[in-house]
């Protein structure tokens, strides 16, 4: 079962809340401690946020010609401009506004983006929004779509960070990510034993972590939990490291996984115990 299909449209949504909250308080803070060296990043963060919502392609203006004026951003086909910023006041909107007529470009689209903040502008063809609106606007998107959304947002930022989260919430996450054939399917519907192997080891590391390079939304890891979801969910690890166990000791030097009938109905026993641990993670939604 491929990752975007085991995840609902409302925990990538939230997932993508998340992100921007990290991205945008940090720029508030860093803009007002003084610090310019991080625009860069922002410029390129709203690029691909941006195309990715507007099915726009995007290029840094700065690559097709050194100081290009007035706008970071450039679609010459689609005739859309961008100017990025911190915050998108009026002496901003005005000065990029200006500063765009003189470089003689008409018939785009001009918009400001405030990465903090923005204002509002009711000149023509000037559109005024925060990276957060933009966020906000990817919720309806397609899963897939959805998901590459979360993904270019957590590629700007460091993986692992402390948030603001609830038990309730990664649970949520934990339960969709769990629900997979490496753990539903039993022996009679097992294909590939190699492969369940590969699934269920992701699945230990996920829940001992709570990181996925294969899942793009993050949880707590296990060791943050309260103590009867944590009981719950170091029960599951329990049974899947007794897996892989009985996987690596049946495993050839061809790396082919045999099993004998006793192996395959502990291993079916043990995901049986899986799942009823995760119907009791269920309670905790």
């Amino acid at each position: 079962m491929s990752p975007s299909s085991i995840l609902r449209q409302e925990n990538l949504a939230v997932e993508c809340v998340r992100l921007c909250t990290l991205i945008t308080t940090y720029a508030q803070i860093a803009g007002d401690a003084g610090f310019s060296d991080y625009h860069k990043a922002l410029e390129e963060l709203v690029r691909e946020v941006y195309s990715e919502v507007k099915g726009l392609n995007l290029v840094n203006s700065n690559a097709i010609k050194s100081n290009f004026p007035a706008v970071d951003l450039i679609d010459d086909t689609k005739k859309v401009a961008i100017q990025v910023t911190n915050t998108a006041n009026a002496s901003k909107v005005n000065r990029t506004i200006k500063q765009w007529a003189n470089a003689g470009k008409g018939g785009y689209s001009l918009v400001v983006i405030g990465v903090v903040k923005g204002g509002s502008s009711k000149k023509k063809n000037v559109s005024v929004t925060t990276l957060a609106k933009l966020v906000a606007k990817s919720s309806t998107m397609p899963i897939p779509r959805l998901t590459d959304m979360v993904n270019i947002l957590k590629q700007h930022i460091t993986p692992q960070v402390y948030t603001l989260t609830t038990d309730q919430a990664c649970v949520s996450n934990l339960v969709d990510y769990l629900d997979r054939g490496a753990i539903r399917d039993l022996h009679y519907f097992e294909g590939s034993y190699e492969k369940m192997y590969d699934s269920l080891e992701e699945c230990k590391g996920y829940l001992v972590s709570g990181m996925s390079e294969k899942y793009p939304v993050a949880v707590k890891p296990l060791t943050q939990y309260n103590a009867p979801i944590k009981k719950i969910l170091k029960a599951v690890e329990h049974s899947i490291s007794r897996i892989l166990s009985i996987c690596d000791k049946s495993r050839g030097m061809d790396q082919v996984i045999s099993l004998q009938h006793a192996e395959i109905q502990e291993i079916d026993d043990l995901k049986t115990q899986i799942l009823d641990h995760i119907k009791d993670l269920t309670k905790y939604k």
